[in-house]
């Protein structure tokens, strides 16, 4: 089996650096990088890396189209190239170790007979556990599923469990001549809810949910779990949240109700009100 790394890079340098330096001490067979047209610096380093090793493969885009069009541009190239393989999405500022792979081998098969996509536990450098990479194992898009998921949304991924949905970092599917998943990945979405709806949909052509796994790690290098948000990330956040509610299901959009609620008040707290309203009335 071929096992492929599709990254998609923006404007990153020394965690770029990092994360691909980590990746290549591993025995993947190949990392297909996605550049949304970043800087020279950032040019510089990917240049520099696929030099240094022929695993490493550079997508060079003319244009930012954000990283649901990367991850679909990568796998696309690899649904292209290989007629069976594995692929596990990274973020450019994401990486694992040999360990994930060795994990990954030995439940791949899993993947192929009973789940849609395996995804793992996600950490940062100081080991800590990082919520808004945390899988959903719930989605809720009813009033009872929204109650459970208040109480149970931080809990997500303490187990080895089966769940509806998850980020694109370590998110890991196995491509075949059956299906170009590829389409499946949503690229209108630039930013945010892209993952979700991919792997939801995954689930819904596989016909079962995904498995998460917490022996395999992956460690993406922010400081915290959660971001803050500018208006431009805001808007897609709050944008996309309803366009997801919609592929789910969630005719009531409970959902995207608590996404601006939880928001507007984190923004009030913040003193930051103008950046949640601009937010709102953005045009994409």
């Amino acid at each position: 089996m071929i096992y492929t790394v599709v990254m998609v890079s923006y404007n990153r340098d020394t965690k770029l650096k990092e994360s691909i330096s980590n990746l290549l001490t591993t025995s993947f067979d190949e990392l297909v990088i996605v550049d949304n047209n970043s800087r020279q610096e950032t040019r510089d380093i990917l240049n520099d890396m696929s030099q240094k090793d022929n695993r490493v493969t550079i997508i060079q885009l003319n244009e930012n189209k954000g990283a649901s069009h990367g991850f679909y541009t990568g796998l696309k190239y690899v649904e292209n190239k290989y007629e069976a393989s594995v692929t596990t999405f990274l973020d450019d500022d994401a990486c694992f170790e040999q360990d994930f792979l060795d994990e990954l081998k030995k439940n791949i098969a899993l993947c192929e007979q009973k789940y849609a996509f395996i995804t793992p536990r996600v950490i940062n450098k100081n080991g800590v556990r990082l919520t808004m990479n945390r899988p959903m194992t719930i989605i809720p898009n009813t009033i009872a599923k929204m109650y459970r998921y208040l109480m149970r949304r931080r809990t997500f991924g303490d187990n080895n469990e089966p769940v509806e949905a998850a980020s694109f970092i370590g998110l890991t599917i196995l491509n075949s001549t059956r299906m170009n998943k590829s389409e499946l990945i949503p690229v209108d979405y630039f930013i945010y809810y892209d993952d979700l709806t991919f792997s939801y949909r995954l689930t819904k052509y596989h016909g079962g949910l995904g498995f998460y796994y917490d022996d395999m790690v992956v460690i993406h290098d922010i400081e915290g779990g959660t971001r803050e948000y500018d208006t431009f990330r805001l808007s897609y956040l709050l944008s996309n949240s309803i366009k997801f509610s919609k592929e789910v299901g969630d005719t009531l959009r409970i959902y995207p109700l608590f996404i601006h609620c939880f928001h507007f008040l984190k923004c009030v707290k913040k003193f930051n009100l103008m950046v949640f309203i601009k937010s709102v009335l953005r045009k994409r």
